[in-house]
């Protein structure tokens, strides 16, 4: 389950991460549906001669562990229907779930469910 019943809050547990081969065009034969965190560095919005359509670009940051460092990478998020989507502007962190598809080798995620993640504050 995808969704907790009482808040719509993404499921951490039981959502997979997005591993490198998910964000890899050549891999595009394989659509699966992913979790990936990260930062929006910018968003676009379609204008009002056109269908609505709302663009964010998401930073995911690549993570270092006992292996080589993965390298950075982006996906875009893509809302048919919306001039614009509550809480998404540039600077805000992201945690989002939907299949994964490529459009001109960009990884794009359509209509994607998120969650804003807000830095968590120490009280003293």
């Amino acid at each position: 389950m995808a969704t907790t019943h009482v808040t719509g809050a993404i499921d951490v547990v039981g959502e997979r991460g997005a591993a490198a081969r998910d964000l890899d065009p050549a891999a595009a034969s394989q659509r699966r549906r992913v979790m990936v965190e990260g930062e929006v560095t910018e968003v676009t919005f379609s204008p009002a001669t056109q269908s609505p359509r709302y663009r964010a670009v998401l930073h995911i940051q690549g993570r270092s562990g006992h292996r080589a460092a993965r390298e950075d990478s982006y996906v875009a998020l893509l809302w048919h229907g919306q001039r614009s989507v509550p809480g998404i502007m540039a600077g805000t962190r992201l945690r989002c779930v939907a299949v994964v598809s490529f459009t001109d080798s960009v990884p794009t995620m359509y209509n994607p469910r998120y969650e804003i993640i807000t830095p968590k504050r120490i009280s003293r």
